[in-house]
């Protein structure tokens, strides 16, 4: 026997449904009480005035009647609903987003302007729990202030080591990472919070290392050797086992640096030793033999021809010692260390130097110009130039004006002085003289030609100078830097449960990717993707360091219609990938995270557009913050990002609307700001937002009142 529907909780109507029901009742009461009075007045007419005249007199009063109070009820009604039912529902869901999302805009007052004190006391409230908020919070704050320093302090710490620095889970999801692990790996793309090692280097010598770890648990560490996972470059570090409090592993510790030039310079290191011996043995062999035969020859004739042939291969075997000596110098330059340093950095240095020597080798040191950064042995360049300032001091120069002219690839330094000159035969001479560099003496000179550089005086403008051109820097940020990108750690990844079925995932600890697209137009069947971002969600944090925003190339040209909307024009795409190639790799990036969009269907219909050609499938669980809108406000008809943006606090900076980016960290806000109300409603899962998202998406579809996205994005 079919199991019969059941009726909807009437506990959980909405309350214009029931103002709208009781209003109804009214009608159905007035219309019952209006048909009880004809009958009784027709049974006390007198049987000779029951006639079809009067019944239809008596039906037509009836009539009208029953219409003007079906008039007078239907307009108390709509007066009813807009000026009472409606905003009591608006400012109830006004406040169930204060108190469980945080949002600090106050209640507007005027949009409930019919409810009397009701409208401002809300306002009152919320300011007072704003208020409330915002003490918790400094107190929070004031206590957790020098916790936070710490963590700064670690943070900068992380930043500024010299090798890469990952805590992994024990199966492989990155819980942290320092920026130089960003500048280790190929990708930058690939490097995020609960992302796995697996994609970003040769995870098998890890394993390795593990079980060696597992074997032998009181070694303190394994050496690893190891690719990244495109096999562009070759990494060298140690493992480490984190334990728990009861000694168990709970995740590692990874420490790698690139060793790809040091093992390349190792090998030619060798081919060069091993062919330099080669052709040095082989001259050494026939000077040894031409010596003999030069010794015993008696014929002048033949003794001349020997001696001749014995001179050339002393002259070969000259050259092969010159080119192995010149190939050595080369190799050592070539992977002598060096870092970017601020110019200014470098004369400070050599101001403290300077300022260390005696009286009559310090002399008075200007700093005109000290833009830039370099890169170069800045211990090299600093004992250099002192070993310049202490000879010109002892010639009598009492003031030298240090600066720095900058250009393209090349950064001039400049010592200049007035008085007597240092001519090229005196700065030979002090570059002869050694400098201590820590690891053994070397000579300025030698150490300018390990740096390939040179330094040379000039007369200019009345005055001389030392010049010493470095090489620019490629620029890498500062170490404050590294801080813009900084949800770089989650140990919270450690302590989360193994992965269950991702519909009984709770939403607070889904991972997802919340994305955007700009299209050439709104027909996912002709138009085409210009561009594609996103930003990752892990353990319910916004990572907005970990994003992925690509320009596309489309097949076709951009109209005009579309470039007014988003600004991304023919030009801007030319030198773009092409469409499928920024789709593959965004669907690398995206992995098995849900994929949430304000209207979703939009977005995923472009990428399953793409799918045949690239030969992957889009079938992530996909969210809707329109269908989020609609769960938690039912009774609005408005569920565009800009009014879920004003109804969630979440800001817009108006260049960044109609960016995919700037769409895509705004749709994550809102989603996240979501949560806790969805949660109220009793969506807590994955599987409760894709069933209560269902209802919704059927009662749409019936109504056909599911507009797609072009509404909006015609209209920004």
């Amino acid at each position: 026997m079919a199991e019969r529907p059941r009726l909807p909780d009437p506990r959980r109507w909405s309350l214009r449904l029931r103002v709208f029901l009781f209003f109804a009742l009214l009608a159905a009461a007035a219309a019952g009480a209006l048909a009880a009075g004809g009958a009784l007045a027709w049974r006390r007419l007198p049987e000779a005035a029951r006639d079809a005249a009067a019944l239809s007199a008596l039906a037509a009063g009836g009539v009208a009647a029953l219409s003007l109070m079906w008039a007078a009820l239907a307009w108390t009604w709509l007066r009813f609903d807009e000026h009472v039912a409606r905003p009591l529902q608006e400012l109830a869901s006004a406040l169930r987003r204060r108190a469980h999302a945080p949002v600090a805009t106050p209640v507007d007052p005027e949009a409930a302007r019919w409810l009397g004190e009701l409208a401002p006391a809300a306002a009152e409230l919320t300011e007072a729990l704003g208020r409330l908020r915002g003490d918790v919070s400094e107190e929070v704050a004031r206590r957790t202030r020098e916790l936070d320093a710490r963590r700064e302090q670690l943070e900068l710490v992380l930043a500024n080591l010299p090798e890469a620095v990952l805590i992994c889970t024990l199966d492989h999801r990155v819980m942290l990472y320092n920026r130089r692990a960003l500048a280790l790996l190929p990708d930058v793309e690939e490097v995020g919070l609960g992302r796995s090692l697996a994609r970003m280097v040769r995870i098998e010598p890890i394993e390795h290392a593990l079980a060696a770890l597992r074997a032998r648990p009181e070694a303190d560490g394994a050496p690893v050797l190891c690719e990244t996972a495109r096999g562009g470059a070759l990494l060298q570090g140690r493992a480490a086992l984190a334990r728990g409090p009861d000694g168990a592993p709970r995740g590692y510790i990874l420490t790698l640096r690139d060793v790809t030039a040091q093992m390349a310079a190792e090998l030619a290191r060798e081919r060069l030793l091993g062919e330099a011996l080669e052709g040095v043995r082989r001259a050494a062999a026939n000077v040894e033999a031409l010596s003999e035969a030069v010794a015993g020859a008696r014929d002048e004739g033949a003794r001349a021809r020997l001696t001749a042939e014995l001179r050339a291969q002393a002259a070969t075997l000259a050259e092969r010692l010159r080119a192995l000596s010149r190939e050595s110098r080369e190799a050592m330059s070539a992977h002598w260390p060096v870092a970017p340093v601020a110019v200014a950095d470098l004369f400070e240095a050599l101001r403290r130097r300077i300022q260390d020597r005696p009286a009559p080798e310090r002399p008075e040191i200007e700093i005109a110009a000290a833009e830039g950064v370099v890169s170069c042995d800045a211990l090299a360049i600093v004992r250099v130039l002192e070993l310049a300032l202490r000879r010109l001091a002892l010639r009598g120069v009492g003031r030298v004006r240090l600066g720095a002219r900058p250009g393209r690839a090349w950064l001039r330094l400049e010592v200049r002085w007035s008085g007597p000159p240092l001519t090229d035969s005196d700065l030979a001479e002090l570059l002869a003289e050694p400098i201590d560099l820590g690891a053994g003496a070397l000579t300025g000179a030698e150490a300018l030609d390990r740096l390939r550089t040179q330094m040379w005086p000039a007369r200019e403008g009345g005055e001389w100078a030392l010049r010493l051109p470095l090489p620019v820097a490629a620029p890498t940020g500062t170490a404050r830097d590294a801080l813009d990108r900084p949800e770089f750690y989650d140990f919270d990844l450690m302590a989360r449960a193994a992965p269950a079925p991702q519909d009984d995932t709770p939403l607070r600890r889904l991972d997802c990717v919340v994305f955007d697209t700009e299209t050439t137009g709104l027909n996912p069947a002709r138009d085409e993707i210009v561009q594609i971002a996103g930003v990752r969600i892990v353990n319910g944090r916004l990572l907005r360091g970990e994003t992925f925003e690509r320009l596309a190339r489309p097949s076709r040209p951009i109209p005009a219609a579309a470039t007014r909307i988003h600004g991304i024009d023919d030009a801007m795409v030319a030198d773009a990938p092409p469409v499928e190639e920024v789709a593959l790799r965004f669907h690398d990036w995206v992995e098995d995270a849900a994929l949430v969009a304000h209207n979703a269907p939009f977005d995923i219909a472009f990428l399953r557009a793409v799918e045949p050609r690239i030969g992957r499938r889009f079938d992530n669980p996909a969210i809707d913050t329109v269908l989020i809108s609609t769960i938690l406000d039912p009774h609005s008809a408005l569920h565009t990002l800009d009014a879920l943006a004003e109804r969630f606090d979440v800001r817009i900076p108006p260049e960044r609307r109609h960016t995919a980016l700037g769409d895509a960290m705004a749709t994550a806000e809102i989603y996240l700001r979501a949560i806790p109300l969805l949660e109220k409603a009793g969506v807590r899962t994955l599987g409760d937002l894709r069933a209560a998202s269902q209802r919704i998406a059927d009662i749409r579809r019936a109504q056909a009142a599911y507009a797609p996205k072009n509404a909006e994005r015609t209209n920004p």
